[in-house]
Parts: C-alpha cells; structure tokens; sequence
C-alpha cells in the first residue's frame, strides 16, 4: 500500500456546539475491575501488601532499582546494542503481557501527566518518562496533551445502579441506532444534520423515559 493510502489518526479536541458549550460523554466511575477476598482468608491484608509493591515499585521504578528498564530483561524490555531499550520492534521475543494478579500498576495522573510532558518537548528523566517516550508513539503523547486540556469538559456518568425498566425493554436497541447513525455520518453516508432526527427519535423511542428513571434513582441514592 502507498504511503499515501495510510489512514492517519490523530486527537483533536472536542468542539463547541452552536451555543458556544463544549461537553463529552465519558464513562461510568473508574472502577472497572473488583477483587474479591473470602471472609475466611487467613490474609486478607496480603493482596494489599502486593499492589503495594507494584506501585511502589514497577509504577514508577526509581533509576538503580531491579525494574529500571522494565519488569523482565529479554521480555519487555532488553539491552540491544550496548543500551537498554522497552522497543517492541527490536526485542525478538518481546512481551508484556505478564500475569500480574491485579493487573500491571498504573498510577493514571503520573501517565497522563507524562505523555503532555512528552507532547511538550520535554526531555524524559526518569526511568517511567524514557519508557513512555519510547514505548508510546508521539501520536499518543499529544492525545494525551489533547485529553488532559480539556479536563473539565467531561461529563461524568454517575448512574452505578441495577438497569432501569426501560433500559431492559429498549436500551439495546438505542445503542445499535446511536452506533449505526454515528458511524454513517463518520463516514459520510449521512450528513451531520442526521444528528438531530438520531436525538429526537432516541428521545421519543424510550430515551426520555430512561433519563427520567435515571434522574429518579440518582434522587433517591443522594436522599440516604
């Protein structure tokens, strides 16, 4: 394929409406994993001890320290050439996909905070930041730039409860129409004025019921 013909991506912010407000749809709270522990468990302090270590130790590894360069030599990161190095194309078998119990650490703020770093021209000096600017692309480092400008423009979804009636007999059904009608007017097989028809008839179709519901049971868990 031409170079040409490659589909290039890149963040852009989100534009403001015809009144002038900007606002995105974010998700629901960041929880989006649990671990359960038995009542019985003889340790139940342990799993807290573990990821502990992992942050305090593989989030953000201090220069010296056993995981400087990465978690496993010869897997996700290795010494090519003289230099140590996290690059996925020049590490034969390369991995990092490691089964951590909880996941790998991840401190979200030191992320973010790191590719607009990055995004910025600033030279990485710690051992995260030169992992980041060589294992995430510069693409990523300015939609995080991106991203983290407009902080304040996400519209936080703090429904956490069971599915509402309506959403049981109608929800799945205005997913497929938001999806079908999103990726039509993405790709130009309908205009942008489509948008307005997609919300009224979302409204009419159970939408509204499901908001009023929604807005009812956000009453009644505040009420407590």
């Amino acid at each position: 394929m031409p170079a040409s013909d490659l589909i290039k991506i890149k963040a852009y912010p989100v534009p403001a409406g015809p009144d002038g407000k900007i606002g995105t749809k974010w998700q629901n709270s960041g929880v989006n994993a649990s671990i359960m522990i038995n009542k019985d468990a003889k340790h139940p302090e342990a799993i807290f001890l573990y990821y502990n270590y992992l942050l305090d130790n593989l989030a953000n590894p201090a220069a010296g320290s056993e995981y400087e360069y990465g978690f496993a030599k010869g897997y996700d990161w290795d010494i090519i050439d003289g230099q140590p190095t996290s690059d996925k194309e020049k590490i034969k078998d390369f991995s990092n996909e490691f089964p951590f119990l909880t996941g790998p650490a991840l401190i979200q703020d030191l992320y973010m905070k790191t590719l607009v770093k990055l995004a910025n021209g600033e030279k990485p000096e710690t051992p995260y930041e030169k992992q980041m600017a060589e294992f995430r692309k510069p693409e990523n480092w300015y939609a995080g730039k991106v991203v983290m400008s407009q902080i304040d423009v996400r519209k936080q979804n703090y429904f956490t409860g069971a599915a509402t009636p309506t959403m049981v007999s109608k929800w799945n059904l205005l997913r497929q129409s938001e999806m079908e009608t999103f990726n039509k007017i993405i790709y130009g097989n309908l205009p942008i004025d489509a948008f307005d028809q997609f919300v009224a008839n979302w409204k009419s179709n159970g939408g509204d019921q499901i908001t009023q519901e929604v807005n009812d049971w956000f009453k009644s868990v505040s009420a407590k």
